[in-house]
């Protein structure tokens, strides 16, 4: 069975403090995930420039030339913490399997990410493919999965998969979706710079 690859999106504004170090701390988790044989190689750290004053930019350049699991876009001015989320996530949806963002301050568990990969490893296996297909390119993915909501969310999965037969040749259900927001306009419009 092949590792999912992992991108982890990282909205950062001026965050010239953190940086160098909080920076470390999600290079060593994607590491300790592979090793573990969590997630491929091709997993990275993706930084997600939300127009910041400072140096920010110029860090994510240099940590990118660091190592190949760092990676940035920028964005050409602030456009809000929810839209440097949904812009590192347009960017990841064709690149990896699973997309996890992160605040940069560091300040939230990034040890729930095993948590989070082994619970999509166990739920995953019993989704069919053109649900799984419909999730992965759906906008509806939280930062967070709460534990008490699981069992809803898998009833809901069980009955829309439950008049699915199996190996059924379906429609592509994303059949003419286009990258753009809810009024219209390219997600991608603000992008600045994407390094490497």
């Amino acid at each position: 069975m092949n590792k999912p690859i992992l991108n982890i999106v990282i909205p950062c504004y001026n965050e010239e403090e953190v940086l160098p170090i909080t920076s470390k701390l999600f290079l060593d988790k994607i590491y300790e995930l592979i090793k573990i044989g969590y997630i491929d190689d091709k997993s990275r750290v993706l930084f997600v420039n939300d127009g910041s004053k400072d140096k920010t930019w110029d860090i994510i350049k240099q940590l990118s030339k660091e190592d190949e699991h760092y990676q940035g876009i920028c964005q050409s001015r602030n456009r809000g913490h929810q839209n440097a989320v949904l812009a590192g996530m347009m960017y990841s949806i064709d690149k990896c399997d699973m997309i996890i963002s992160i605040d940069c301050d560091g300040q939230d568990d990034i040890n729930a990410m095993n948590e989070m990969i082994e619970l999509r490893s166990s739920i995953l296996p019993h989704v069919p493919p053109i649900v799984q297909k419909a999730w992965r390119h759906s906008g509806h993915r939280g930062d967070r999965i709460q534990p008490d909501l699981l069992p809803g969310l898998l009833r809901r999965v069980q009955l829309l998969c439950a008049d699915v037969p199996s190996g059924a040749d379906h429609p592509d259900p994303l059949a003419g979706v286009d990258h753009q927001g809810s009024r219209g306009h390219d997600a991608f419009a603000g992008l600045q710079g994407l390094h490497p």
